[in-house]
């Protein structure tokens, strides 16, 4: 059953690095767990966008560079410019995403009440901690891995690793192996952020089979994780404002 993918080696090399990657994750996970549990700093968040990026694009660029060693083009993997109704459907589904996402920017931007839910969410998310930015250089930084994230986890997750399976598994199971694994990469996160993560890597994943591109995929992984750290920065921002018309409100 899996022959197709044993008797390419190339494919085998890209399969390698994905599980290289997840492992690393999740041993980094545990490893912090481990040191927070011992009371031991965290290291600044600048240090872990910086790392996380440079993971994700030596994964994405050695999976490019299997997929193409395989004889196979990059259109095959979704990075063309598609044609029909099938890539008009995949960007209308993101300019769909799009939309609500700036829906939401705006009416968390108009409504105290709005914030003062989302401050609520953001407390008791588990491990949002670890990556939600406080500083303007950290959100700097969260932007620049949002792009990141949004490109080399497409074509790392989406692009290569449900082409690869599709030669040798049925297409509707080759798509949830890749879900889980992605979802699996979020292990720091926790069960909670992985579970807030499972809607959206359904959809990004329902875009890229349903057009055969990955280009829309990537814009929406792209604008969800920077519309995530626009929130955060609108909350934060709005914190004393939020706090001090609470306190005016009569009892």
């Amino acid at each position: 059953m899996l022959d197709p993918i044993l008797n390419e080696p190339a494919l085998l090399a890209g399969l390698a690095v994905i599980a290289a990657v997840v492992g690393l994750m999740i041993i980094l996970d545990l490893r912090d767990r481990v040191q927070r549990r011992a009371g031991k700093p965290r290291p600044p968040k600048r240090v872990s966008y910086a790392r996380t990026m440079v993971v994700l694009w030596l994964a994405a660029l050695a999976c490019l560079v299997a997929w193409l060693a395989s004889g196979r083009g990059a259109a095959e993997l979704g990075l063309g410019l598609g044609e029909g109704w099938r890539a008009l459907a995949g960007w209308g589904a993101a300019a769909a995403v799009a939309l609500y996402l700036i829906y939401s920017l705006l009416s968390t931007a108009l409504s105290r009440r709005a914030r003062t839910s989302l401050r609520r969410q953001f407390a008791d998310a588990e491990g949002l901690d670890l990556v939600r930015p406080a500083s303007p250089v950290e959100h700097r930084d969260f932007q620049l891995l949002s792009v990141t994230a949004g490109i080399t986890e497409e074509i790392v997750f989406r692009g290569f690793l449900i082409s690869v399976l599709a030669l040798a598994l049925p297409l509707w199971l080759a798509c949830l192996v890749s879900i889980a694994v992605f979802v699996m990469a979020h292990l720091y996160q926790g069960t909670q952020g992985m579970l807030r993560i499972l809607p959206i890597t359904v959809i990004m994943t329902l875009i890229y089979v349903g057009s055969g591109l990955l280009w829309p995929a990537i814009l929406v992984h792209v604008l969800v994780d920077a519309t995530a750290g626009g929130l955060v920065a609108l909350v934060d921002a709005f914190e004393e404002v939020d706090a001090d018309q609470t306190e005016a409100v009569p009892a």
